[in-house]
């Protein structure tokens, strides 16, 4: 099983009313795009990216034609370029706290590997003596 797998485990039962089918809906698509965003962050800066070169190129756009007030266009401008850094941010937020609860379970499991492998060889150690002194007593 996969580490993400394990981090957003799938719901296994339907719900039956329609209030529960709506939110899990949107938990179904948020979990495919936690998955997307955890496997694709490149896609996900080019595609921000081009929206930030678009949201400029309406801007200039809307600048140079004269039906619109330049007040009105940079506040929409302003508007649109901070929701667009508050999503990004939480989407790259929510990639952060995935791959920091991966790195900790990896920790976690190396530490338990680490201690298996240190018993093991203080038992190895201890047989070994043992042998040894058993083939000088003999």
């Amino acid at each position: 099983m996969n580490f993400i797998d394990k981090l957003y485990p799938k719901r296994k039962e339907i719900p039956k009313t329609c209030s529960g089918k709506v939110c899990w809906f949107f938990e179904k698509s948020a979990h495919n795009a936690k998955h997307f965003i955890l496997r694709n962050k490149t896609h996900i800066d080019i595609i921000f990216i081009l929206i930030y070169l678009v949201e400029q190129a309406l801007l200039i756009y809307f600048t140079y034609t004269e039906k619109y007030s330049f007040k009105a266009i940079s506040s929409l401008f302003i508007l649109t370029l901070l929701s667009t850094m508050a999503v990004e941010r939480a989407l790259m937020e929510l990639r952060y706290t995935a791959l920091n609860e991966i790195i900790n379970r990896l920790t976690n499991k190396n530490l338990e590997l680490e201690n298996k492998v240190k018993k093991f060889i203080i038992n190895l150690k201890k047989e070994t003596i043992n042998k040894i002194t058993n083939k000088n007593l003999k």
